[in-house]
């Protein structure tokens, strides 16, 4: 029996648009989408357009008429960040466990609704154990309830609370919190002025917690990958059975790694895995997010817009950045306008010659290309993601966003796109 593919894998949400279509694990009837747009941001754009189309009914809560918003057939907006309450909770690589809290500042300028307040009525109304799963009256009720239990987990303080952190370790290390408040009103009312929770304390040298490892100790050798991988050969295998060396070598060269032996369970550098475009399609294609498009939600701002490439002094527009020596070797020029194309497409942009780019790479923004989200952004630029392969990295099944190939080459029209 060959083993599943993707041994470190759990979920795939690249593999979303593929299960639809194939009903896996079973047909979709209905489709929330929640501060996410599909349609512009999930490559290959086309298939994530075909996976859409065969769900029945789709609910957006998006507050601005994106691209997958507009094949919704319900839309129930949500508040922008500045009318509504919300938690932010930070990510795992932060240092501090951290808790931050949001309020509005203004008053809902639209017949706009919470979405955890919609989706709190939609659960009471179904009854049963989903409503009483869902207690709470509004979604201000879940943070209080949230931010309860940081109270009573007796750890931690309100920001902005001057403390030494090693005094802070010091005193954790003998079960001492010292607070700025004594109540869980007290903090509730701190959280709302100042608008986050932390905790600092660190302990340092408990290395049975930082290094989660077969051994105790940092690993160069990942044992840890050497027992997953173990598990995924024998998959549908008989645990007792013995696996020849040649056997197990097999069964991992289905992965398409070129590492071998120990190698494999070191760190080392493994190349995209290229086909036969490789000579059609010379340089690698690396898309990357703008501090003023931030994740591509911004290009409904017109100041944004006026402010989207100060580096390579471009405005309300895409572009494709071109090491200078490969520039010149094909003959463009900056400004000029190019076709970048892959094995799923092309688009259309100008080229922008920048030292900054690696002769084997052209770089392009992600953010613009919208055929909606208002318009500001409607018709502005490309969507590079429109290039983008759905090939995923054989062990966690990451998408290889990195590792698409395209081509370049002039544009019969000269100069800058129509804006």
């Amino acid at each position: 029996t060959t083993p599943p593919s993707f041994p470190l894998a759990r979920n795939i949400p690249q593999l979303i648009p593929e299960n639809l279509l194939q009903g896996k694990p079973y047909p979709i009837d209905t489709l929330f989408l929640y501060y996410t747009n599909p349609l512009f941001s999930l490559p290959p754009i086309e298939k994530t357009a075909q996976a859409l189309a065969k769900i029945p009914f789709i609910v957006s809560f998006s507050p601005f008429l994106d691209e997958s918003s507009a094949q919704a057939d319900l839309i129930l907006p949500d508040h922008t960040y500045l009318e509504r309450w919300q938690d932010d909770p930070m990510l795992p690589v932060a240092k501090y466990s951290l808790f931050g809290l949001g309020k509005p500042v203004v008053k809902p300028l639209y017949d706009t609704r919470a979405t955890g307040d919609t989706l709190i009525t939609i659960a009471q109304q179904m009854g049963g154990g989903i409503k009483e799963a869902f207690p709470w009256e509004n979604f201000l009720d879940v943070i209080h309830y949230s931010a309860q239990g940081l109270f009573e987990a007796r750890r931690g303080n309100i920001v902005e609370t001057f403390t030494e952190e090693p005094w802070i370790a010091l005193l954790a290390r003998r079960g001492v919190w010292n607070p700025s408040y004594r109540t869980f009103d007290e903090m509730w009312e701190q959280l709302l002025e100042k608008g986050g929770w932390w905790d600092p304390a660190y302990i340092f040298g408990e290395w049975d917690r930082i290094f989660q490892t077969p051994s105790g100790k940092f690993e160069f050798f990942s044992q840890h990958l050497q027992q997953r991988l173990e598990e995924w050969i024998r998959t549908g295998k008989d645990p007792s059975a013995p696996l020849s060396p040649e056997e197990r070598e097999a069964l991992l060269a289905t992965l398409g790694l070129e590492a071998k032996g120990d190698l494999l369970y070191l760190p080392h550098f493994e190349p995209p895995q290229a086909g036969e475009e490789e000579k059609e399609y010379p340089f690698y294609l690396n898309t990357y997010k703008l501090m003023t498009q931030g994740l591509g939600r911004s290009a409904n701002q017109p100041f944004l817009q006026e402010i989207i490439g100060p580096h390579v002094q471009v405005k309300w527009d895409s572009w494709v950045e071109i090491n200078p020596e490969t520039a010149h070797e094909l003959g463009i020029a900056d400004g000029d306008l190019v076709w970048v194309e892959s094995p799923l497409g092309k688009i259309l942009v100008q080229a922008k010659l920048y030292p900054g780019t690696m002769p084997e790479v052209v770089n392009i923004p992600f953010g613009q290309g919208h055929t909606a989200y208002g318009r500001w952004a409607t018709d502005r630029g490309a969507n590079p993601n429109r290039l983008i392969a759905s090939t995923l990295e054989p062990l966690a099944g990451f998408p290889t966003w990195f590792g698409t190939r395209v081509k370049i080459y002039k544009a019969e029209e000269k100069g800058k796109p129509t804006v």
